[in-house]
């Protein structure tokens, strides 16, 4: 069966695209690497960054590619952050699923396996949760993930769409080999946390709220390993193609630990003892969940056999002790430029003579006038080549495909702290968006153009270095720099591309470009 997975990059997505290429499957992946990581996904597995808003771009590739089903992953997953900032959470997961949804729809795709969420079901009256439970999501997380399934039964009763909504517990580990595992900037997950501070890159682990009415007063959850979620979402799909009625599952080990518990379990399988702090209780978070899970076990015969708690923590710490960065994508300032001794800048080859260009650039810069105008940007799967994209004045004749954008420069004079140990003037560009929400592959007029205001200040560019097919680009957010090629990912930003004129940031399935 041909197979798209969107947020393939990510956690969960990356774990199901291995399962499903054992079974034989061909995959292809979708993301905007707003959030994931394209290390994640095997080279030889076609891969598009594509945003699910873009409606007219899925569907070109649900039908290119002969899709026959779609694992959908591509989701804002982080509570606290839901009900901090609920729009984005609005937008990507709801309004972005719609969107999906109505490609799916276009190409007559048969089946579509949702990855949805306990949260669902809020704080419920007794334990273990089963799918005929009341329905009352007490974190905005929980409330799109059920919107979004009520949008599944009604395209399933209009259009006849054959769906499965996969509703998580705790998910957790890391693939046996080692190769692909968990890693979110911020991460906000438990047992990566612990984990963390386990390696010291933590000073401590925090415990948000000890006075639930559990046997300790830490939360308790059900942890799932996330090896034994991708084989779910493998028996479901089969479980749909053999006639399976539309459904909802549970997903869970139904088995409950506490905050408390799962510290002294990573203390216990690291070997290491760390420091542990004590917080008050966020915003969302249930006391207990549990999950009941005998229906998905009744009707596809799965089991979960990775979900011990020892065993997910050792993954866990397999993985991590092997990657201690991460995919090592979100500060390229790390691995790719690296200060040695006296200021030699290195990356694969000497960097010696290009600390004298970065310099004469810097002096460039400074002097460099303002540009102001509108500039159409081409939004494709070629974005990663910088050489291919049509950075400035693509005609409206070749519209599709065409999204326009105000570009107003704000000059500012701030120094690159950390680069070369010194102090470099620089004339920061950075763009403010004034155009769409969402991207679109419909041509759209500066007059059409719908207010947007993003939840985060745009990366100021210091430079850019070019050498042969190599482009790199100077970031700087957030007090941390770094040193960015097309196609790579750093603190949430996706370099969509960089040439000799400009710099293409994608974030939250929106495309910014700053001129250099």
């Amino acid at each position: 069966m041909n197979v798209l997975v969107t947020g393939g990059a990510g956690y969960i997505g990356s774990h199901t695209v291995k399962a499903l290429l054992h079974e034989g499957h061909k995959v292809v992946v979708i993301d905007n690497l707003s959030r994931g990581h394209r290390a994640a996904v095997p080279e030889s597995v076609p891969f598009y960054v594509v945003d699910i808003h873009d409606i007219d771009g899925v569907r070109r590739i649900l039908e290119d590619m002969n899709i026959d089903a779609v694992m959908h992953f591509a989701a804002h997953s982080q509570v606290g952050e839901s009900m901090e900032n609920p729009t984005i959470y609005y937008d990507n997961n709801v309004v972005g699923s719609y969107s999906l949804l109505e490609a799916v729809r276009q190409a007559k795709v048969k089946y579509f396996v949702f990855s949805s969420t306990a949260a669902v079901y809020g704080e419920p009256e007794q334990t273990p949760i089963t799918e005929d439970m009341p329905y009352q999501p007490t974190n905005v997380y929980g409330q799109t993930k059920l919107m979004i399934e009520m949008m599944l039964a009604q395209f399933s009763r209009a259009y006849g769409l054959h769906y499965v909504a996969l509703r998580y517990f705790n998910a957790a580990g890391a693939d046996g080999s080692g190769a692909i595992g968990e890693d979110h900037t911020p991460e906000t997950h438990l047992i990566p946390l612990i984990l963390q501070t386990a390696l010291g890159q933590r000073k401590s682990i925090k415990i948000f709220g000890t006075d639930y009415p559990t046997a300790d007063g830490t939360c308790i959850r059900d942890y799932i390993h996330v090896t034994d979620l991708a084989d779910a979402h493998v028996r479901v799909l089969r479980y749909l193609s053999e006639g399976g009625e539309s459904q909802y599952f549970n997903l869970g080990s139904q088995n409950g630990f506490s905050v408390r518990d799962m510290i002294e379990a990573a203390k216990k399988v690291t070997g290491r003892d760390f420091n542990v702090e004590e917080a008050p209780r966020r915003a969302g978070d249930p006391a207990v969940l549990i999950a009941g899970s005998e229906k998905i076990r009744r009707l596809t015969g799965w089991q979960p056999t990775h979900s011990n708690v020892e065993q997910i923590i050792a993954d866990a710490w397999h993985w991590h002790q092997h990657h201690p960065q991460g995919y090592g994508d979100k500060n390229r300032g790390l691995s790719v430029l690296q200060r040695v001794g006296n200021g030699i800048v290195q990356r694969r080859k000497t960097w010696l003579p290009y600390v004298g260009i970065l310099v004469c650039l810097g002096a460039v810069w400074f002097w460099w006038e303002e540009p102001q105008g509108q500039v159409n940007m081409k939004r494709d799967a070629s974005q990663q080549q910088a050489e291919k994209h049509p950075v400035f004045d693509t005609p409206e004749t070749e519209a599709e495909g065409s999204l326009v954008y105000d570009v107003r420069s704000a000059i500012q004079y701030k120094p690159l702290p950390d680069l070369f140990g010194g102090s470099l003037p620089k004339k920061a560009v950075a763009a403010e968006p004034t155009g769409v929400s969402q991207v679109s592959l419909t041509v759209r007029s500066v007059t059409e153009k719908e207010s947007a205001s993003p939840q985060w200040t745009l990366p100021t560019v210091g430079g850019s270095i070019h050498q042969g097919e190599e482009h790199l680009v100077i970031l700087q957010w957030q007090g941390q720099s770094a040193a960015c090629a097309a196609g790579e990912s750093w603190q949430g930003w996706y370099v969509a591309y960089v040439n000799s004129q400009a710099v293409g940031l994608m974030r939250d399935g929106n495309l910014w470009e700053i001129r250099l």
